[in-house]
């Protein structure tokens, strides 16, 4: 269905309220196998944090999928994942870009090299030769 979802641990009322008030569905506390569902069938994926903390395994979850994926500098800071994603540093520029992806999917191509950068990143037997090196 063509509906906005946003699903995550504990939303808080306020978020419930607006949501409803807007017709957005909320998934509160979804189970792993509801959560995968929901990742996979989504068009655009949109992150924030306040933080720079490191890569965040819902952005690799997000980009192993065919939806877009929006997010502000601090999630990819450190990294260079931001060319795999849309970066919206402001409400407006956050909003435009949903808009802007939500009718859109990404080509072959474009999830070809997240594919391509993925596996070059954040390949598990090349890692894990790499620290087996360093020891």
């Amino acid at each position: 269905c063509d509906q906005l979802v946003i699903a995550g641990k504990n939303p808080d009322e306020t978020l419930k309220s607006r949501a409803e008030a807007l017709g957005v569905k909320i998934v509160s506390n979804p189970e792993a196998e509801e959560m995968e569902k929901l990742v996979n069938e989504a068009r655009v994926h949109v992150f924030y944090t306040s933080q720079p903390t490191g890569v965040k395994l819902k952005l690799l979850n997000a980009l192993n999928t065919s939806g877009h994926v929006i997010l502000n500098s601090a999630m990819v800071e450190g990294t260079n994942l931001g060319s795999l994603c849309s970066i919206a540093d402001s409400k407006s520029n956050f909003m435009s870009l949903v808009q802007e992806k939500i009718g859109i999917e990404i080509t072959e191509e474009e999830f070809k090299g997240r594919h391509k950068m993925l596996q070059s990143e954040f390949n598990t037997t090349k890692n894990c030769s790499f620290i087996l090196e360093l020891i």
